[in-house]
């Protein structure tokens, strides 16, 4: 069950000075649809970026719902058995598409034949519907996904028996589409809530609240949501156990009582939540170990530590031991980074920079962060050709730091347009740029002032991107530099290079 956003997804915050977004709401694929649209003219943008949004959810609905007898899904599940290939659309295709990928990665916990599932347990009746004897329970071999037979623009199912529901994904892709509908249809920023999908462009914050807690309680985590970012949620905190665990046929047990779910898609979003709910946390994280470009919040419904609250402590033990080489190779990174700062030349800044440059870029590299990896290799290789090479060869070749710096900015900015940053991404930037300079400056006092600026522009980042291992590993950096800086000015003629 998905609740909508005032209840579980609470935007927080935007970027339009204040301004109140315009808002459209209307009813698609069986639940409510919120647009808000904000900019100088979101008021006049919003009825056409809604009217385009609208189209593109009718459109998926058309194809996916199990309740239309025309639907792809419908006809497919109607000709089971009989070996016909029945044309499907791109919006089939696209739910097929993931609904596969996570079924696999999950080891069954999402499964799209669980349709004859949903009837013997009564959850295909529509409201209004009488209730009807619940069938025998359905044969495992119905839900072999090995039967779904597909190329393209057709699929058939293996087996008399076999029926789709793409009820777990169908509202990602209809989110998707949707979203792409209103972008071509205005340059606006908007957030799109379908159902509890959550997708849009430009640069928002949405916080993730504990179903149990007061209406104005404040949210557990709060998470960025921008361009190539969409969330989902999964629950049972309104009809009890109603999501199926495909493997045992029985309501799902995992132990949460909510996930939340970030990915590149609302498509994978909305299929990941359900498999990760019915998974639950240890079995969900070793599931996800393949995609570090989605993340996910538990929220346990007796939690094992007895509803204490996550501290500081609780996070790092839990990255120490997700990752624990990684981590290990990170924390190498950052007393590197911190010696580094109390070096007296720029020379040495530099050649001990790139050393740290190179663990922060192997620490990426384990992590999955490939964007991060390429950004922390563009500064190993700008400190490690100064540290060589010095400042002279900066001063009689003076494109070679200009010619990095551009680089550098290069790998931030593609980091940030990666990972949907938008705004944020001003703050990597800046601290490539200055960066470069501080390494340029023969002056050590000056280039210490201007590191201060880099770690500082860090720091911010971390802060808005939710990091606290990247906070605190920025507040050690900031330590380091003011205490280099005032042994700086406790010396007479300090070293320069």
């Amino acid at each position: 069950m998905r609740r909508t956003l005032p209840l579980l997804l609470l935007l927080l915050a935007g970027l339009a000075a204040g301004a109140e977004p315009a808002a459209v709401e209307w009813r698609a694929m069986g639940t409510r649809v919120r647009l808000q649209v904000r900019g100088a003219d979101a008021k006049s943008a919003a009825p056409a970026m809604a009217t385009a949004a609208r189209a593109a959810l009718e459109a998926v609905e058309a194809e996916t719902s199990a309740f239309r007898a025309t639907s792809a899904v419908a006809r497919v599940s109607a000709a089971a058995g009989n070996g016909e290939w029945i044309a499907v659309g791109s919006a089939f295709e696209a739910a097929m598409d993931v609904a596969l990928d996570v079924a696999e990665r999950s080891g069954g916990a999402f499964n799209p034949l669980v349709a004859p599932l949903m009837e013997a347990n009564g959850f295909r009746r529509r409201p209004g519907d009488a209730a009807a004897d619940a069938p025998e329970p359905p044969s495992p071999a119905l839900l072999d996904l090995s039967k779904i037979e597909r190329r393209p623009g057709a699929c058939r199912l293996g087996a008399p028996g076999m029926a789709l529901d793409l009820g777990g994904v169908a509202k990602g892709v209809g989110a998707d589409r949707a979203a792409a509908a209103a972008r071509a249809a205005a340059t606006n920023e908007f957030l799109l809530d379908v159902g509890g999908m959550l997708v849009g462009r430009g640069a928002w914050t949405i916080g993730v609240r504990d179903p149990r807690g007061a209406a104005d309680a404040p949210p557990v985590r709060v998470v960025p949501l921008g361009d190539g970012v969409a969330a989902a949620t999964s629950g049972r905190y309104e009809r009890g156990g109603h999501i199926l665990d495909p493997r045992t046929g029985r309501p799902a047990e995992g132990g949460a009582l909510q996930v939340s779910v970030l990915a590149p898609t609302a498509a994978e979003a909305d299929a990941w939540s359900t498999a990760l709910f019915v998974l639950g946390p240890e079995a969900g994280r070793r599931a996800l170990a393949g995609r570090r470009d989605v993340d996910a919040l538990w929220i346990l419904a007796e939690p094992a530590d007895g509803g204490r609250r996550a501290t500081l402590r609780d996070e790092i033990v839990r990255l120490v031991l997700e990752h624990p080489v990684a981590q290990g190779l990170g924390l190498i990174a950052l007393v590197l980074t911190c010696l580094s700062y109390q070096a007296r030349t720029t020379r040495r800044i530099a050649l001990q920079q790139a050393i740290a440059a190179f663990f922060w870029s192997a620490h990426m590299l384990l992590l999955g962060a490939w964007s991060g990896c390429l950004l922390n290799f563009a500064g190993l290789v700008r400190s490690g050709i100064y540290s060589q090479r010095g400042e002279r060869a900066w001063a009689s070749r003076p494109f070679w730091p200009w010619l990095f710096g551009v680089l550098c900015v290069s790998a931030a900015v593609w980091s940030g347009l990666a990972q949907g940053e938008g705004p944020r991404l001003l703050f990597p930037t800046a601290a490539q740029c200055l960066a470069c300079y501080a390494l340029w400056t023969i002056r050590v006092r000056f280039a210490r002032f201007l590191l201060v600026g880099v770690s500082l522009c860090w720091l911010a980042y971390d802060v808005l991107s939710g990091s606290i291992p990247g906070t605190v590993c920025e507040a050690f950096s900031q330590i380091s530099l003011y205490v280099a800086i005032a042994r700086d000015f406790g010396r007479r003629r300090p070293e320069e290079s």
